[in-house]
């Protein structure tokens, strides 16, 4: 379920291919001029553009990044949207972020002194943490249990025993007392969400297991969602197919983006319009949407006419499309836009929690993150705050603890 909750937010606001970042880049910046009258605010949005171009992260993660920011200034557009974002940025100017981790009734469960300068959550009972520039890991108690020794880590952490990280320039991967158990010779690597890992030698992609041995070859132009299941989406070639754990191609790339096989069905994305194929490579719902995600929980959401919805896998709508976006279903309700406010909705698209927050993700541990007011406080499946918002930044909860943020002068 956490792998499934990590590849969720993993997954969010995509609209179209991957290879369209450039496009997605200078759109964002249109949004930024259009938005921001300051130089001060105008520098301050660009340089979270040009983190993300600059940062470690795949193609695909980077336009994920960049899409999600068009959203964000998007449902910002309106004149009073954009006056609340000032008093928020006076009144809570953008010094250091202290980080502190809290249970589910709001209690502080660790607090991290300056010395952190970035702090990720609890995979695993290990936390990654960062200071004077290099990573380690942390207990639940608070010790160094890995030593600060690394210069990046394949985020979320540990998964699957292993975590993915960079010294020396190359990435490898250690297990939980800090040693390598797969020497960091790789140009880049991503995490063991299966037993098969991506890998980057000489500049192509390819799959290794937890031996480090290479079971697919490194053909493949960049790295995709791995194997989610017995199938992995990939890309030669610029085009999107799929391939077994042999490195064989059961659907030959023909497509211009896909997803990961999810319940049966894949998204993909091919002459501008999305559908769903099964493993055999046929349409079962016909590409007829401007945008979809996978299904989970026998839903997905997609959109058409400019409007999110939830279809079955029968490809009719469960859900009429009628939400600015949406979340997949976790633990019964989904996160909504409708009027730039966010809500939850149950699968027959009743608002059981109205839509009056700034934002929202998916209930986790029965617990779903929002916004209001410019902060970040905790809701139960009622609606009610059981942690007040209060936070500048703020997780998702994984297990019985989050990590939570505020900004210190």
């Amino acid at each position: 379920m956490k792998n499934l909750i990590y590849l969720t937010i993993f997954l969010f606001a995509i609209n179209a291919n991957a290879k369209d970042l450039p496009a997605a880049v200078a759109k964002c910046k249109q949004l930024i001029n259009k938005n921001f009258k300051s130089m001060l605010e105008k520098n301050r949005a660009q340089q979270r553009v040009y983190k993300i171009i600059k940062s470690n992260q795949n193609q695909t993660e980077k336009y994920n990044a960049i899409t999600d920011y068009i959203y964000e200034l998007e449902s910002q557009g309106s004149k009073d949207r954009i006056k609340r974002q000032k008093e928020e940025n006076q009144a809570t100017p953008k010094g250091s972020l202290r980080w502190k981790f809290i249970n589910k009734q709001g209690v502080k469960y660790i607090a991290f002194d300056k010395s952190y300068e970035e702090v990720l959550g609890f995979t695993l009972e290990y936390a990654a943490v960062k200071r004077n520039g290099k990573w380690g890991f942390i207990t639940r108690k608070g010790n160094i249990a890995i030593d600060f020794l690394f210069e990046d880590i394949a985020k979320p952490g540990f998964v699957n025993e292993f975590a993915c990280v960079k010294r020396n320039g190359k990435w490898g991967y250690i297990n939980k007392l800090g040693k390598f158990v797969i020497k960091p010779i790789f140009e880049s690597a991503q995490p063991f969400y299966s037993e098969l890992a991506q890998v980057k030698i000489d500049g192509k992609w390819g799959f290794i297991n937890k031996g480090g041995l290479l079971k697919v070859k490194a053909i493949f132009d960049s790295p995709s969602y791995g194997f989610y299941g017995e199938f992995a989406s990939v890309v030669l070639n610029k085009k999107w197919g799929f391939i077994n754990k042999q490195g064989k191609f059961i659907i030959e790339p023909q497509f211009d983006f896909a997803y990961m096989f999810s319940e049966g069905l894949a998204a993909v994305y091919a002459k501008g319009k999305w559908g769903f194929i099964n493993k055999k490579g046929e349409y079962v719902i016909k590409p007829i949407f401007e945008s979809a995600q996978p299904f989970y929980f026998d839903l997905a959401q997609v959109k058409i006419n400019g409007k999110w919805g939830f279809i079955d896998k029968a490809g009719f709508f469960k859900v009429e499309p009628q939400f600015d976006f949406a979340f997949s279903f976790f633990e019964g309700l989904a996160a909504v836009c409708i009027n730039k406010k966010w809500g939850f909705v149950n699968k027959q698209g009743d608002f059981i929690i109205e839509a009056k927050f700034e934002y929202a993700e998916q209930f986790s541990n029965e617990l779903a993150k929002v916004k209001s007011n410019g902060k970040f406080g905790y809701i139960n499946r009622e609606g009610k705050f059981i942690i007040e918002p209060m936070y500048d930044v703020a997780d998702y909860f994984s297990g019985d603890i989050v990590r939570v943020g505020k900004y210190i002068k």
